[in-house]
């Protein structure tokens, strides 16, 4: 509960800004899925690590350890306020990606039904019109990666999995890390 309360604080803080880059750097990766599902014999990493309540436990606790990080909390600080991203389309949005990046049932950009969204769900939109507003510092990006790898470890995904994950991410790493 601690968790969503700070969640809940630091996204009315940073709207859709804080999540832009997490959003944009994943939306990118879902494009290479085809490659990680062909890697993984046919089966998505979705099925294989539990569905959505894994991806959702994935979500909440990347979201947390960046928002704990000395390094990647400022950042996440320090971004603009949307009235139009609440707490829970943010992360009915980040499920949403994740849930597409492993293979799952879902697309993006598309409109999420995750997290008590309302009966016309949440818009998740393409966010590589926002990539020159990131301007993310390499140290950012690189704890960013760290605590991801943290997470998909301590959240029972392999390291090879993990591999395949961090590769397709990494593909746009020049798209959010400023020069």
């Amino acid at each position: 509960m601690f968790f969503r309360k700070l969640f809940f604080c630091v996204f009315l803080v940073c709207g859709s800004f804080a999540a832009a880059a997490v959003s944009f750097h994943l939306t990118s990766a879902v494009e290479n899925f085809s490659f990680l599902n062909s890697l993984n014999s046919g089966r998505s990493l979705y099925e294989k690590y539990g569905g959505y309540q894994t991806i959702k436990k994935i979500v909440d606790d990347t979201g947390a350890a960046l928002l704990l990080d000395p390094v990647t909390a400022p950042f996440l600080l320090s971004g603009s306020t949307s009235e139009a991203d609440s707490f829970d389309r943010v992360l009915s949005c980040l499920d949403q990606q994740f849930s597409s990046l492993m293979g799952g049932p879902y697309n993006y950009p598309d409109v999420s039904y995750f997290r008590g969204a309302p009966n016309e769900g949440y818009s998740c939109y393409e966010i590589k019109s926002l990539q020159s507003n990131f301007n993310l510092s390499p140290e950012v990006y690189d704890r960013f990666m760290v605590i991801l790898i943290d997470v998909l470890r301590s959240n029972g995904v392999s390291n090879n999995d993990v591999k395949l994950i961090t590769e397709q991410m990494n593909l746009q790493h020049d798209d959010l890390v400023g020069l």
